[in-house]
């Protein structure tokens, strides 16, 4: 199960990078049972072989329609299209692109997986701004967490062969900017740390997890149980991974409503509900280590202390 966090300490945030999509141009240069549910280094290096069996396994039709692999063996709804490593260390590995259109106004959004293909464990600093050819996007990196020694928050690290996901979405584009074969120039920076670090003791274990049907659409549900420490402001991040291999949406849940988790408490979550039938995922949960500090009247901030009597 991964996490992805704040990193505080040393000026690190979350996570970014920078994308650039153009039609000539490069970029320059600049200094987690199922899917994502891994709780071990060697469960997060088996991540990308642990989807791919999902996602054979799902018998759910696609969301999406048809997926490819570009000359460069991306996985993408868009297999005409150029992908081109301009720097950095991370590889794009899929890459989904919706172009949203209305009168007036365009968004585009974009989501992947990125892998570390070098030998060393790369950590991803604070995101970089690039202003590079003609349609420029920054990129937001969620991965697994790492343990940054001396920082209540962590770091989001990827040992080597690993993945994390990536996204990013810019406004009023060129509506016909998918149109025509394109090449995506892309640059993911990182810090490979002197010392590895280790994946986060306090990141919440995934106990149960699946997907399944209300009235409103397809949601993951199941149980985490924390750490050996209190955590607080936990945010779990769930992308949902179509039946053609491709991540498309991101959904948040906040199963201590932003309070205090207790050490070694089980606790449920439970996504909003998406309109198709999923089977993989990737998770990733933020958080904060130790208890929420003390609200206005004193009193527990504790997300599961039963409410007050009448």
């Amino acid at each position: 199960m991964g996490v992805t966090n704040r990193g505080a300490a040393l000026g690190w945030d979350t996570p970014m990078a920078v994308l650039c999509v153009t039609l000539a141009a490069a970029c320059g240069g600049s200094e987690g049972s199922g899917p994502g549910s891994g709780g071990s280094d060697a469960g997060m290096d088996a991540r990308e072989e642990e989807g791919a069996a999902d996602v054979a396994r799902c018998t759910a039709p696609t969301a999406l329609g048809p997926a490819g692999r570009s000359g460069e063996g991306v996985l993408t709804n868009h297999p005409t299209f150029t992908f081109a490593k301009t720097g950095g260390t991370l590889d794009i590995t899929t890459a989904y692109f919706d172009m949203l259109t209305a009168p007036g106004f365009t968004s585009l959004a974009i989501w992947g997986d990125v892998k570390n293909g070098t030998q060393r464990q790369q950590c991803v600093p604070q995101g970089e701004r690039f202003d590079i050819g003609t349609q420029a996007l920054v990129a937001v990196v969620d991965g697994p967490a790492y343990e940054l020694e001396g920082s209540i928050v962590s770091v989001v690290c990827i040992d080597p062969g690993a993945t994390a996901v990536f996204r990013s979405s810019e406004n009023n584009v060129d509506p016909t900017l998918l149109d025509a074969p394109i090449t995506i120039s892309y640059s993911f920076y990182t810090i490979p740390p002197s010392v590895p670090n280790r994946r986060h003791p306090d990141d919440p274990q995934v106990l149960t997890a699946a997907v399944s049907q209300g009235e409103s659409g397809w949601s993951l549900r199941g149980q985490m149980k924390a750490g050996p420490n209190e955590i607080n402001t936990l945010e779990t991040r769930i992308y949902i991974r179509d039946s053609n291999g491709l991540l498309y949406k991101l959904f948040r849940a906040f199963p201590g409503d932003l309070h205090t988790i207790p050490a070694r408490s089980v606790f449920d979550f439970e996504t909003e509900a998406n309109a198709a039938e999923f089977c993989g995922y990737e998770l990733f949960n933020l958080f904060i280590d130790g208890p929420e500090p003390p609200t206005m009247d004193g009193g527990s901030s504790d997300a599961f202390d039963a409410p007050p009597g009448d």
